[in-house]
């Protein structure tokens, strides 16, 4: 019965009805009742009072057994508020008086409760090692219904590991005793399970199908509980096929009926999945504001691991708003509590996040160090998933120093990962990323076979948003070829798709590549357009980040036309917001562009000024690539300050570094020198040649 409030009217009449006839064992079952009914709406400290107060009477009754229950469920109401050391406390006390007084089935429910807090906590070896003792006194008890239950918390191990074919063989063992016994909310849970399972894997159609027969379960059972979790779990795997309204729909319906039926932990697990659907669109007041519910659920309820996960998601909002200092501060508060309660899996998720925000700054550094320890966290925990997704992290601040060599080698050994656990979201965002790192290195081919296969794995699992990206990424590709009629024809396809979806942060992305195709065509009022949208868009849904690069671009389009004033105008715009949200990288391409902008005036000595603080920030966070080009950009104002020699030096400095990172701007440098010869005169570069030839 999931009608929280009339379980509950009935269970305190009972609880009343004991205590005035003086039946204090039936006393203790009422109360642990209630307790039950409390835990499962949310309403913990209630809970604690009921099965405490049960406690209180088995021990003064001598009753061994319920003195073991009483513990028992006091554990479990702490191991739900994420306060792991006192679930663990009483879970041992608990298996303690029932392997005394020999209470096989006791001791069997408290080694998993004991699993699960392990597992909460990322301490799989440990999980495991408890759910397999819990399994063993099951099967010699031939207790098929715990049989089910411990292979199902063996299987959830091995999904938190990643290893998802071999969870799915355990529930598979699951569901045929649950089947055989006809436990149709067993078999419900199970469905549930499968269908999550088959989501990671990114069988889409699997997992609705699954995801379907838990709800039609639920619904005829009239478990409105079950029916509200069924609504969330298909509104995820909406979300992640990139159907937003749909997914929208469904984790509403969860939130209406988790709040109709008092379920208060269910209410700040819907809207915190409303919340991530909110974020996924761009939507990011929103976004803000169902977070912001589920957090103050979390913390009127006590829950210290949704208080965790709650600063997180309100975190990434504003990482991806480029409100760096609020990211980084919330990001720190959620891992100052999955440390404090001992949530491993907690703490490398936060660490990741927070080597985002400071990449995201340029500040490469401290972003490896925090993918470092995220990285160590997993592999301690024999986390798999995780595993890949720091090595991705850490590739991705390589690619960003320019080192592409090493950000692909980190690519392959996640992808490894995500082959063996047949993870194919997982496998179509590293394709995505090789892709992108092939085309920074010049290879196009490679880069579009790559992108192509990311599109097409996104198209296979109906992800709408993933085709958006890859269709984007393809059409940047064809861009840098020069093929820029293809190019529009996959923007615009992202485009078309992110209006459907309704994926703001992606149209205005769409807009902004479309605007660098014009551009490069010479179609300024075209660019001028698609930049002014894309502004607009990064405007209204408080994307800092996003404003400061439409500024950018807009600038680049002025300098094209040698509106030199108004160009230098909106650069010192992406500048200010530069500065003031810590981004360092994009400082540095403010002050590149800026020098940019006076050498083309003929102001030599103001350009270098900038090209030199650009080359100190790329010096300061370790951008090989940006150090080149800046080199490069100080010889050619040597260049035409007349000074050669200075000129050649830093020309062939720029272009060793360049030669070394496999970049495609050889090319650029070598053209630099060629008009350099052509400026000098064969004959004195000859000699410039024949000086250098040494060292050399």
């Amino acid at each position: 019965m999931t009608d929280y409030n009339r379980a509950l009217d009935i269970a305190e009449k009972t609880l009343g009805e004991a205590e005035k006839t003086g039946d204090m064992p039936g006393v203790v079952k009422s109360s642990h009742q209630i307790g039950i009914i409390r835990r499962k709406r949310g309403d913990y400290d209630q809970a604690l009072e009921y099965h405490r107060k049960a406690l209180e009477i088995a021990e003064r009754i001598g009753d061994q057994a319920g003195i073991s229950k009483s513990y028992h469920q006091i554990g479990i109401v702490h191991q739900k508020r994420g306060d792991y050391d006192q679930a663990f406390e009483h879970h041992q006390k608990a298996l303690g008086i029932s392997e005394r007084i020999g209470d096989l089935a006791g001791a069997s429910r408290s080694y998993n409760q004991i699993g699960i807090v392990y597992q909460n906590r990322g301490d799989y070896d440990f999980a495991l090692e408890n759910h397999q003792k819990a399994l063993e006194i099951a099967e010699k008890m031939g207790d098929l219904a715990m049989v089910s239950v411990s292979y199902q918390n063996i299987g959830i191990v091995y999904q938190k590991r990643g290893d998802y074919d071999r969870a799915l063989d355990l529930s598979h063992k699951a569901l045929e005793i649950k089947q055989t016994s006809a436990d149709f909310y067993g078999i419900l849970r199970i469905y549930g399970q499968m269908g999550l399972l088959h989501k990671l894997k990114g069988d889409y159609d699997r997992a609705l199908e699954l995801s379907e027969k838990a709800l039609d379960i639920a619904t005829r059972l009239g478990d409105k509980a079950g029916i509200s979790m069924s609504y969330n779990q298909l509104g995820l795997l909406y979300q992640d096929k990139g159907d937003y309204d749909c997914a929208l729909e469904l984790s509403e319906k969860a939130l209406e009926l988790s709040e109709k039926i008092g379920d208060m932990a269910e209410v700040a697990k819907s809207s915190h999945q409303i919340g991530i659907i909110h974020q996924k669109r761009g939507h990011y007041d929103q976004a803000l504001e169902y977070h912001r519910k589920a957090l103050e659920i979390a913390e009127r309820i006590g829950d210290q691991a949704g208080i965790s996960k709650s600063y997180h998601q309100i975190g990434i909002v504003h990482q991806k708003r480029g409100d760096y200092d609020q990211a980084f501060e919330h990001h720190q508060k959620a891992l100052g509590i999955s440390e404090r309660i001992g949530d491993l899996a907690g703490a490398s998720r936060s660490y990741n996040q927070i080597g985002i925000v400071y990449q995201n700054r340029g500040d490469y550094d401290f972003a490896l160090e925090n993918h470092q320890k995220a990285l160590e966290i997993a592999e301690k925990m024999g986390d798999l998933a995780m595993v890949s997704v720091s090595y991705q992290n850490i590739g991705i601040v390589y690619q960003k120093r320019g080192d592409y060599d090493r950000a692909l080698d980190l690519s392959h050994k996640a992808l490894e990962i995500k082959q063996t656990s047949a993870d194919f979201y997982g496998i179509l965002r590293i394709y995505g990323q090789m892709g992108l790192l092939h085309k920074l290195k010049g290879d196009y081919d490679r880069a579009l076979e790559l992108s192509e296969k990311a599109l097409d794995i996104a198209t296979r699992l109906g992800d709408d948003a993933g085709v958006a990206r890859s269709s984007n990424q393809i059409g940047v590709i064809y861009q840098s070829r020069g093929a820029n009629e293809r190019a529009l024809e996959y923007h615009q396809k992202a485009l078309e798709i992110a209006e459907r979806i309704g994926d703001k942060s992606e149209v205005g992305m769409s807009c902004h590549n479309m605007g660098i195709v014009h551009q490069s065509k010479g179609e300024y009022d075209e660019a001028l357009g698609f930049y002014r949208r894309a502004l607009e868009i990064a405007e209204k849904i408080g994307d800092i980040s996003g404003v400061s690069k439409s500024y950018h671009q807009i600038g680049i389009v002025h300098q094209s036309r040698g509106d030199f004033g108004y160009a230098l105008d909106q650069f010192q715009r992406a500048l200010e917001i530069a500065e003031k949200i810590g981004d360092i990288s994009g400082v540095s391409k403010s002050y590149h562009q800026i020098g940019i902008v006076h050498q083309s005036r003929g102001e030599y000595d103001e350009a270098l000024g900038f090209y030199q603080k650009a080359l100190g920030i790329a010096r300061q966070v370790g951008d090989i690539s940006g150090v080149a080009s800046s080199i490069g950009m100080v010889g050619r104002v040597m260049q035409m300050k007349k000074n050669y020699i200075d000129a050649f030096v830093d020309y062939l400095i720029s272009l060793d570094i360049f030669e070394k990172l496999g970049s495609p701007n050889v090319n650029i440098v070598h053209s630099l020198i060629t008009e350099l010869n052509r400026e000098m005169g064969e004959e004195d570069f000859q000699k410039l040649l024949e000086e250098f030839k040494p060292s050399k």
